[in-house]
């Protein structure tokens, strides 16, 4: 996978073909201070044609967020997320999606 599914370090699973899906509940906490959880699959191919016979790559996690200005709608994010065998801490400008 690449960086389309949090909880996996980017190269760690690669061939011809991949696919990632993630949701996210955002919910503002109080001041400029939101927090976030998030899941998410994904997997890898040979070839589009065998996307359906991948396993399952699955990953979750949760954040925070901080708006550091009221004027533009840009967070600064924290991110925790664990995947099948690895787990990453990020921090970003930026909604994931």
């Amino acid at each position: 996978m690449n960086n389309d599914l949090r909880g996996y370090e980017a190269g760690r699973y690669r061939d011809g073909a991949t696919w990632a899906a993630q949701a996210e509940i955002r919910q503002h906490l109080f001041w400029r201070i939101g927090a976030v959880v998030f899941g998410g699959v994904g997997g890898v191919s040979p070839s589009l044609g065998h996307l359906t016979d991948t396993k399952f790559l699955p990953a979750g996690g949760g954040g925070l967020r901080f708006q550091p200005s009221r004027k533009t709608n840009v967070n600064l994010r924290l991110d925790f997320a664990v995947g099948k065998h690895s787990n990453a801490l990020y921090f970003s400008i930026a909604e994931a999606f």
